[in-house]
């Protein structure tokens, strides 16, 4: 993406003009079905293996009850106004609007959203062995890129049409 000049007036709306796509890390699934559309891909294209993935508590939700905030009305208000004029922000903003218009021009996009999800689960189970830096670790560079013989695999079984569900 070209810098702006100093004759050119820079905006956040002008930068992402310049973009076809633009995921959102916090809908990194909804992102990939999505890409999955536009470039008519299967699942197993888009299959990944979740690693590193630790569970904070942030004391700021509720994950054993409803998973809802708990910051006080007062306090969240305050977050999002200090948030709310900043490039990061403005940024996030447009691309999760782009997504929604995505989504909503995807035909059920919420059902493809769920095999993915689901396909997803099985792969992991299947193959979360292939992550951890063990004897049986398929990395292509340390612990970056793991299980992609393990995935290839599950993907060639699923095409076949053999049973998913692994424990």
């Amino acid at each position: 993406m070209p810098l702006a000049g100093v004759n050119e007036q820079w905006s956040v709306q002008r930068m992402m003009d310049n973009l076809d796509f633009v995921g959102v890390t916090e809908r990194f699934d909804e992102s990939l079905i999505v890409i999955k559309e536009i470039f008519n891909l299967d699942y197993s294209d888009i299959l990944y293996l979740s690693a590193k993935v630790v569970e904070y508590d942030w004391l700021g939700t509720d994950k054993e009850n409803s998973g809802e905030n708990i910051l006080s009305p007062r306090v969240q208000a305050k977050v999002e106004q200090m948030m709310e004029d900043s490039v990061d922000h403005k940024l996030w903003r447009i691309a999760n609007e782009r997504l929604d218009v995505l989504e909503s021009e995807i035909p059920d996009f919420k059902n493809k959203l769920e095999t993915f999800k689901k396909y997803k689960a099985a792969a992991q189970k299947r193959c979360k062995l292939h992550v951890d830096d063990g004897k049986l670790s398929q990395c292509l560079y340390r612990d970056h890129g793991c299980g992609e013989v393990c995935l290839n695999e599950f993907a060639r079984d699923a095409a076949k049409g053999r049973r998913l569900s692994y424990r």
